[in-house]
């Protein structure tokens, strides 16, 4: 009657928090030039079933599933992962929120949503257009994390 996860796993980046069998609810935050992200679960037992996005991942006897999603910009709804025991009664749902728009060196965006570039050494841009930070707007500086 195992329906837990060993392992939870996002690429790019990381969870938060960190992984633990007894939490259910994650977020990763990415930047904005992150396209797909691939989440991978490991089941505790390995006869439980992995299902994601109305789909089985790993059926019985497989130990692992992935899903890959290609996020739209800021908060995405969340990926449920969910882990029904051998006996098919009890599960666990994980799920893991995308935020994709986290500003990282090198990248910000500019009104007109192109992708312009910073420079990290003084955090100037070029050109010296609008860094949108969160709801705040601000010229010429840098947008953090």
């Amino acid at each position: 009657n195992d329906s837990l996860l060993s392992a939870l796993q996002v690429n790019p980046d990381s969870l938060d928090p960190p992984f633990a069998p007894d939490t259910e609810n994650y977020t990763v935050r990415v930047g904005l030039l992150v396209g797909s992200i691939t989440i991978t679960a490991t089941k505790s037992d390995p006869n439980a079933t992995l299902s994601a996005l109305g789909s089985v991942i790993a059926t019985a006897g497989t130990p692992t599933g992935q899903v890959t999603i290609s996020p739209g910009l800021g908060p995405n709804p969340p990926v449920g992962i969910t882990v029904i025991a051998q006996d098919g009664v009890s599960s666990t749902t994980y799920n893991v929120t995308v935020i994709r728009g986290v500003f990282e060196a090198g990248e910000f965006l500019v009104p007109d949503s192109r992708i312009g570039v910073c420079f990290p050494s003084r955090w100037l841009c070029t050109p010296p257009l609008t860094i949108l930070a969160g709801s705040a707007h601000s010229s010429g500086q840098r947008a953090g994390r």
